[in-house]
């Protein structure tokens, strides 16, 4: 046997990684391929003699037996002729064998056998070596059944959601994923199901096995208005806001709120970039009233890029 590649190598799908010795299988072939054309010419003289026995039979020249065993033979000839055809195509593909290529692209292991080794075939027979695809990979991970209901519908979707990924030496989420795919069961012990999202790895840097940390993205990055939480006040089941509007009027705006991004909240409607959030003294003042303002440099009320996430 030989070997075609080193140790912790890339390769592609299709290199050789293996050459048997294949004298014996040529010659097995070469074999076969000598029994098939022997059977051929049996078949064809087979043929030869039913066509003359139709025209003898016809003038009654041959009896119905002679006939008959005219016709078996010629029968019989045609398996012989399809055996050896089969017999050419296994010596043919155990000749194939003798060049193991690579199934997929991907980081091949050491060569668990040496040059000059001898390989038997068979299920008792020793891994040559085992490959890793590297691109893509897959990210498995466990979620919550919150977070599960959370995402499932959007599998479906053609804009499918983002997983952020990172690693024990990185800071935050470096790595974009896609997800990927999810479990068919919940596990009644931990409570969460198993989900996929496949990374996108062209420099094979990463390998499977690597212990990552993941985000999953309810939505792609957006330009958003995020408020304080303790800036918003309650009235009766709607969520508002007092603003300085125009000529310094307050104003009263309901609100519609998103996600939580830590201590802030995504307003989805009632503010825009820019507007004036009252965030001191708001039980002293009502609707359309003419206030005095103050600057307050803390994030009350700020346009930013934000997610929405897990």
């Amino acid at each position: 046997m030989d070997v075609k590649f080193r140790d912790g190598q890339l390769v592609r799908k299709g290199d050789i990684l293996f050459i048997i010795d294949p004298a014996p299988y040529k010659t097995e072939l070469a074999r076969a391929r000598a029994a098939y054309a022997q059977a051929k010419a049996k078949q064809d003289l087979a043929l030869l003699d039913l066509s003359r026995g139709k025209k003898l039979i016809g003038t009654h020249a041959i009896s119905q037996r002679d006939y008959d065993v005219l016709n078996n033979a010629a029968r019989e000839s045609k398996a012989a002729r399809e055996i050896a055809e089969a017999e050419v195509e296994s010596a043919r593909l155990s000749e194939s064998y003798t060049r193991i290529t690579a199934p997929v692209t991907g980081r091949i292991s050491r060569a668990e056998l040496t040059v000059g080794n001898l390989v038997a075939a068979g299920i008792d027979s020793p891994v040559l070596a085992s490959i890793v695809a590297l691109d893509p990979l897959y990210v498995a991970f466990n979620a919550d059944e919150r977070t599960y209901l959370n995402y499932i519908d959007k599998l479906s979707n053609k804009d499918k959601p983002e997983v952020l990924v990172g690693l024990a030496d990185e800071k935050d989420y470096p790595h974009k994923a896609i997800l990927h795919s999810v479990d068919n069961h919940l596990s009644t012990e931990t409570g969460t199901i198993r989900m996929r999202a496949l990374l996108d790895n062209p420099s094979s840097r990463l390998l499977p096995g690597l212990q990552a940390r993941v985000r999953l993205q309810a939505s792609k990055s957006y330009t958003a208005v995020l408020i304080d939480q303790t800036l918003i006040r309650t009235d009766q089941d709607r969520r508002y806001v007092l603003v300085v509007g125009n000529n310094d009027k307050v104003e009263y705006r309901p609100l519609e709120l998103g996600n939580r991004q830590g201590e802030l909240i995504v307003v989805k409607k009632g503010l825009n970039k820019g507007d004036r959030v009252i965030s001191g003294g708001a039980q002293l003042v009502s609707p359309g009233e003419t206030v005095v303002v103050s600057k307050d440099e803390s994030p009350s009320s700020k346009s930013r890029e934000g997610n929405k996430s897990s």
